[in-house]
């Protein structure tokens, strides 16, 4: 706190210092007609702001000039948040906001009206102005303050409503409204003014509904990891109540010793209040700014909602038995065949659709297959838990209306067709279906794969794949990469070399389905990336969680993720080849769990997203410049850097 303190106390003179240079360098003669850019000014309040012993249902504050109300009913916070709205009535220039709400006894409330009040003329918003009242004999005076932001890219979080509870359980942001509240600013920050002493359970959603619960999943939120306490006036309080007696001395002191209301008249004085007012502002800004960046510091982020179900099982092949689910699945099923023997399946996970690949013909043939399948579903806690379920899968072939002159040879090849496979011993009616395709289509880098997807589950045949180096067309060793939960897929890596060309071929038999189909004869061409067009980027790091993550990102408001490395745990840099040039900024990531990327939060099981630190040097520069055929080496401490 002291080092805070000693922070504030040398931005507040440095500050001060500049404001009174500039103002007694900027005396000129008077302008007329400049823009109005002051807001407007509060001149008194009925009740009295911060009055105790309030009994009713309204109160009236009364400006110097006439205004105007923008966006009220979202700006507008009341904290304890009241069952109906308040309503807001502009009269001349007086603003009078009545309650619907019994007010109970011994409570403080604090009005904020956010930017919601602006001058009628130039629409400048008066800025954080709140109301306080009590409707018992005192005012509740403590404070919590802090700031939001996006969890990954760090940027401010505007319009979170930060919600307070006397309690400390999970199910309250789900179920109850709020204690206290209070809306984050522009700047993603919030303060909570003339509260109890708590402590308090601290929860943050961007909500979509205006309930103050959270009842949307789609709706992101934050939580601190444990209880905060209010606390005594910030040390800002003291420095801004110094601000505003400093800028009257130098209204004053511009004119030689005149009043503030003299020294306006004179000439130049309206240009002192002008230039003195936005220097105000800044310093009163800054001072605000880093209190807020003290207190409790939340990263919101979208919680994936735990809310699993079964919704429907199809069959839109003879082969192929499809479960869907409401979201995606990665837990493995089991699946068998009631009253048949088991010939085998083969599993796939395609996102919320798990398929089974059925290996045995005369099933597939089978108009209607009973099956029981074990599988995830939430309960009503949000937990999943295992069911067991038995359906009918059918698939039946709908016969096309005959057609005058089509012979019976043609009808059964169609049909034959249709089903996919053989018909009674005859020729295979089409090729199977195979794609084969790269990430970047344009060059290969050393580690990029080649991959290969079939239409269907198919038997796979090495020997008919061929890697070929062009012109010569010599073979070329490669590997072949099969994963359990994408049977259909298959990935071909080789050492690519620069200044080479390469053509995959797979060749008929490489792939076989069950019906006996096998694929045409397919090729790729292969062209490796030059390593003189790219950039080498190293970085060294210091202080680093073991498996620290460094990721190149767009530097705009973005950050979208264009290349990473990892750290292997010694002193060795982390190094990212064939980088385009351009600007990126360098994001540092603590991948907790070592699954090679950024993970949000989750709620449920108190676990705060994985934490994200942006790299900016000495200077305060965050983009990171690169040319084709550089070498960038980078030290970055990862203690040092708390963007």
């Amino acid at each position: 706190m002291e080092g805070l303190l000693s922070i504030l106390r040398r931005l507040f003179w440095a500050l001060l210092a500049g404001l009174l240079l500039g103002a007694c360098a900027r005396v000129v003669a008077p302008v007329g007609g400049e823009k109005d850019v002051q807001p407007p000014r509060v001149v008194r309040a009925v009740p009295e702001n911060g009055s105790t012993g309030f009994r009713g249902q309204r109160f009236r504050i009364y400006f110097d000039e006439y205004v105007k109300l923008v966006d009220a009913s979202k700006q507008i916070v009341v904290s304890p948040p009241l069952r109906y709205p308040v309503q807001p009535m502009l009269k001349g220039k007086s603003l009078e906001v009545r309650f619907t709400d019994t007010l109970p006894a011994d409570a403080t409330y604090t009005v904020r009206f956010g930017q919601s009040i602006a001058d009628l003329t130039e629409g400048n918003p008066l800025g954080r102005y709140e109301y306080v009242f009590g409707t018992g004999a005192r005012l509740d005076s403590l404070e919590l303050w802090g700031v939001a932001h996006d969890a990954l890219l760090h940027s401010p979080v505007e319009g979170a409503m930060v919600l307070l509870y006397r309690q400390d359980a999970d199910s309250l942001p789900l179920h109850v409204r709020p204690d206290f509240v209070a809306r984050t600013d522009a700047k993603g920050e919030f303060h909570f003014t003339n509260l109890p002493a708590g402590p308090f359970k601290v929860f943050a959603l961007v909500e979509k509904n205006a309930t103050l619960i959270w009842d949307d999943p789609s709706e992101p939120i934050a939580f601190a990891d444990s209880v905060v306490r209010a606390q005594g006036k910030p040390a800002i309080e003291e420095r801004l109540a110094r601000l505003l007696v400093a800028r009257d001395s130098v209204r004053a002191f511009a004119k030689d010793g005149h009043s503030p209301a003299e020294s306006t008249k004179e000439t130049g004085g309206a240009e002192v209040a002008d230039s003195v007012q936005p220097l105000a502002d800044r310093l009163r800004d800054s001072l605000t700014s880093a209190v807020h960046a003290s207190g409790t510091r939340l990263m919101v982020f979208a919680q994936r909602w735990p809310n699993q179900k079964f919704l429907r099982g199809v069959r839109t092949r003879p082969n192929l038995l499809s479960f869907i689910f409401s979201q995606r699945v990665d837990t493995l099923f089991g699946l068998s065949m009631v009253g048949r023997a088991e010939t085998g399946q083969v599993l796939e996970l395609r996102g919320d659709t798990v398929n089974y690949w059925l290996l045995d013909t005369v099933l597939a043939k089978t108009d209607s297959l009973r099956v029981r399948f074990s599988y995830m579903v939430s309960d009503s806690t949000r937990h999943l838990t295992p069911r067991v379920d038995t359906l009918w899968m059918v698939h039946r072939v709908k016969p096309e209306p005959e057609r005058k002159g089509e012979d019976a040879g043609k009808k059964a090849g169609k049909q034959q067709q249709r089903e996919g496979g053989r018909a009674g011993g005859g020729s295979i009616d089409r090729a199977l279906g195979v794609r084969m395709a790269m990430r970047n289509p344009s060059v290969a880098f050393p580690t990029d794969t080649v991959a290969v997807e079939t239409d269907e589950y198919a038997a796979l045949d090495s020997t008919k794949i061929r890697l070929l180096q062009l012109p010569d067309s010599t073979d070329t060793p490669f590997s072949l990469f099969r994963y359990t939960v994408r049977p259909r897929r298959l990935d071909i890596a080789a050492l690519w070399q620069a200044e080479k060309r390469y053509r995959i071929y797979l060749l008929p038999g490489a792939f076989t389905d069950i019906w006996g189909r096998t694929n045409d004869t397919v090729s790729l061409e292969v062209q490796p990336a030059r390593p003189s067009s790219y950039s080498i980027v190293r970085v060294r790091l210091a202080n680093a969680p073991a498996g620290c993550l460094v990721q190149l990102v767009t530097p705009d408001a973005k950050r979208e993720l264009k290349r990473q490395g990892a750290l292997d745990g010694d002193a060795s840099p982390v190094v990212i080849d064939y980088v385009d040039p351009g600007s990126y900024g360098v994001r540092l990531v603590h991948d907790a769990n070592g699954n090679g990327r950024w993970d949000t939060g989750d709620y449920f099981e108190h676990r705060q997203p994985e934490e994200v630190r942006y790299f900016r040097d000495e200077k305060g520069q965050s983009a990171v410049k690169v040319r084709a055929n550089w070498e960038y080496d980078f030290t970055i401490d990862f203690a040092q850097q708390t963007e």
